[in-house]
């Protein structure tokens, strides 16, 4: 299970925010907030075939309905910043057209004190809390949460929204294909 995505892409910062290198207790940790946590679908970000990370979609028994809790593991197969991470996040929650400038703005602000810098082994694990908050984890810690419904619902969509940029990511994520 591949994506190609463009170079232009990549170096703006490379693919949607998310790290964590875990020990084998930590790695339940950001789970726990899904009942009966079980694998949706994974999917591997290549860019001009440089693997850059692979995605892991968690929900209740294996299901993913957007309303219920759920997590995406990040598997960093490469180095990335987390500034370019957060610019990345930020472009594509812009083109989702689920956030405000002023909302942009601030979750940037956000993010960018919530992101580190990744290398090749990490994993962050980034999890919709049923309370629609964004919580972010690293070697089972939580990094920071953004209690905001609506950054959730467009944070998300960069990779599961039905107007992803990386529609086949999204497919594979899901398990449609």
């Amino acid at each position: 299970m591949m994506v190609q995505i463009d170079k232009r892409a990549f170096l703006l910062g490379g693919a949607a925010a998310l790290v964590f290198r875990p020990s084998p207790a930590s790695a339940q940790a950001p789970l726990t907030a899904i009942p009966n946590p079980g694998i949706v679908g994974k999917a591997r970000l290549e860019v001009l075939m440089m693997p850059i990370l692979e995605v892991t979609l968690y929900g209740p028994n294996g299901i993913w309905t957007g309303n219920d809790p759920f997590a995406l593991r990040v598997d960093y197969l490469t180095h990335l910043a987390g500034k370019g991470m957060t610019r990345r996040a930020i472009m594509e929650m812009r083109s989702t057209g689920l956030a405000t400038e002023d909302q942009l703005a601030a979750w940037a602000a956000r993010l960018q004190g919530i992101l580190p810098d990744v290398d090749k082994g990490d994993t962050l694990y980034t999890v919709r809390t049923p309370s629609r908050t964004t919580a972010f984890y690293r070697s089972g810690s939580l990094l920071g949460r953004i209690d905001d419904p609506a950054f959730t619902d467009a944070f998300f969509a960069i990779c599961l929204g039905p107007h992803t940029s990386q529609q086949a990511l999204r497919r594979q994520l899901l398990g449609l294909g």
